[in-house]
């Protein structure tokens, strides 16, 4: 899971080279070809967009956001730790992906056993 501060550009900034990191560290450990991770963007700290104490020029759209993940094949969602909003759908989401990987992966025969 990829997560984001919404109100910290920077933050987002930073996608690219986490995304960098997981493959880095895929790629050491010799998993990437067995099977892609399942990853999930999530944009945290939504609940501060709102409020006046942010600063809209440091602050990421949700459709930028949203094109990022698309971009690069991965699901986008938004959630705040603070009072809990969209945090259920956050591992709803995370976690139907990983059971469709893997009875995709039962499917196609890929599993040992």
């Amino acid at each position: 899971m990829l997560v984001f501060d919404a109100t910290n550009r920077l933050s987002f900034e930073s996608l690219a080279r986490w995304l960098a990191e997981i493959h880095s560290e895929l790629q050491m450990r010799k998993e990437s070809s067995s099977k892609p991770p399942v990853i999930l963007v999530c944009a945290n700290k939504t609940d501060l967009k709102q409020s006046d104490k942010t600063n809209d020029d440091n602050t990421v759209d949700e459709y930028e956001a949203k094109l990022w993940a698309d971009v690069h094949g991965f699901s986008f969602c938004e959630a705040s730790a603070q009072n809990g909003t969209g945090v259920g759908d956050m591992f709803h989401t995370f976690f139907s992906q990983i059971v469709k990987q893997q009875n995709e992966l039962d499917r196609a025969g890929s599993l040992p056993r």
